[in-house]
């Protein structure tokens, strides 16, 4: 197999992960709106209970402890279900940063000189520079995506409603952001290895 022969080889294994790439995105963002609703909710309660004080009511302490253990497994809960949900996304972005380096690396023994369709580009193929620079920036997209993610998970005070708030936030990745719908147009008919002669 020569190289130009390799290298479309790993564009276009590349390019088929990317669909399935923001599909595990998606799914993830979606599947993060209840448990990040319920810690909203949990956490409000927990700050509403803690706040009354009621000095004539003794059995009131107790049941008051009671209350703030059930919301604190709550709380405890959410925040695994949410900790699963933030492995996911950094998951899918290993992979699909380890498909981008095998293609990455397929590129150092090309003759970036020579005239063929993979480095130019054809009908349905963009050239090769054009697709090595969005594809890094596709991926960093996502990356910091999840890294603002995993900061907000890190530091995140339940006693504080804006750091509820800030990670809650955290979780509006916009899948329509330009790279990711340009890159995703481009490679869409990238999926043929004997395409480039």
């Amino acid at each position: 197999m020569d190289n130009t022969t390799q290298v479309q080889k790993y564009l276009v294994t590349f390019c088929k992960a990317l669909p399935a790439h923001v599909d595990c995105w998606r799914s993830a963002l979606q599947d993060s709106v209840k448990p990040l609703q319920n810690l909203a909710n949990l956490c409000e309660q927990q700050r509403a209970i803690q706040n009354v004080k009621l000095c004539n009511f003794g059995d009131y302490s107790d049941a008051q402890g009671v209350i703030l253990h059930r919301i604190a497994i709550g709380i405890e809960e959410e925040l695994l279900c949410i900790k699963k949900l933030v492995d996911k996304v950094n998951e899918c972005n290993i992979d699909l940063k380890n498909k981008l380096l095998v293609f990455e690396r397929s590129t150092l023994n090309l003759n970036w000189e020579e005239n063929n369709e993979l480095i130019r580009g054809n009908g349905s193929q963009p050239p090769l520079a054009k697709l090595l620079q969005y594809s890094l920036q596709f991926l960093n997209y996502f990356t910091k995506g999840a890294k603002d993610i995993s900061d907000k998970l890190k530091v995140l005070n339940v006693k504080n409603v804006k750091s509820v708030k800030q990670l809650k936030n955290s979780f509006d990745v916009d899948l329509d952001y330009k790279i990711v719908k340009d890159l995703l147009a481009l490679t869409q008919y990238v999926d043929n290895e004997k395409e480039i002669t």
